[in-house]
């Protein structure tokens, strides 16, 4: 994982605050109003969707449109647009395959019962890597999106 700071060698403007993977499934859930699908995160999407995006993230394509159905049964066509839950599993997948968690349970293993909370979480951000940071905080931002079009999920 890389730093940002003043003995850096690094050119900040050439470090993806998160990567693309992340930003492209979270751009095409927010732009294409997947944040008011029923069952958000808690309906699985399509083997066959995930492959489809997954696909199109490893080759760079263009992610399939989304609806904010359930995933068909028959599968998916070429050209098709794939179920919101299938970007939504996507991204989770995404996030648990990362080799290293975002939020590491070492920094976890350091809280203890009676600790102060507040205290204990701002130290933690900040032993976090910039990167584990970035795609932490994105992530919370996007999660706090969500539950803000609660009421169109119902």
């Amino acid at each position: 994982s890389q730093r940002v700071g003043p003995n850096s060698t690094q050119i900040p403007e050439r470090i993806l605050s998160v990567p693309k993977e992340i930003w492209r499934l979270v751009n095409c859930l927010y732009t294409q109003g997947g944040l008011n699908a029923h069952g958000i995160f808690t309906t699985s999407g399509s083997p066959e969707e995930l492959d489809r995006i997954r696909n199109a993230l490893d080759t760079g394509e263009d992610l399939p449109p989304i609806v904010l159905a359930a995933p068909s049964e028959e599968g998916p066509r070429a050209g098709e647009a794939v179920s919101v839950h299938s970007v939504e599993e996507t991204l989770v997948r995404l996030l648990e395959s990362t080799r290293e968690a975002v939020f590491p349970l070492s920094l976890c293993a350091q809280w203890t019962e009676g600790t102060d909370l507040t205290r204990w979480c701002k130290q933690a951000l900040v032993e976090l890597p910039l990167s584990h940071y970035n795609v932490f905080v994105y992530i919370i931002s996007f999660l706090r999106e969500v539950i803000k079009h609660r009421q169109q999920q119902q």
